[in-house]
């Protein structure tokens, strides 16, 4: 099951990434070097998402009581 939930997640990841590659390469035909200040612009504009986590976060576990032995 893990090697399915592997491949579910590398398949999408290299698909992204090679596309990645694509538009990097245009981008570097068409402006050269001056392209790192658009990549420098989206990296500046990351720092201000705020991610905050869902309901499903991490809750405390709190142990049950244990029933008393019955005599």
């Amino acid at each position: 099951m893990v090697a399915l939930q592997a491949l579910y997640n590398a398949i999408p990841l290299g698909a992204f990434i090679a596309l990645m590659m694509a538009v990097s390469g245009w981008g570097y035909e068409n402006w050269g070097a001056n392209v790192f200040w658009g990549m420098a612009a989206m990296g500046v504009l990351a720092l201000f998402i705020k991610v905050e986590p869902g309901k499903n976060g991490v809750k405390d576990i709190q142990e049950k009581p244990q029933p008393e032995p019955q005599n």
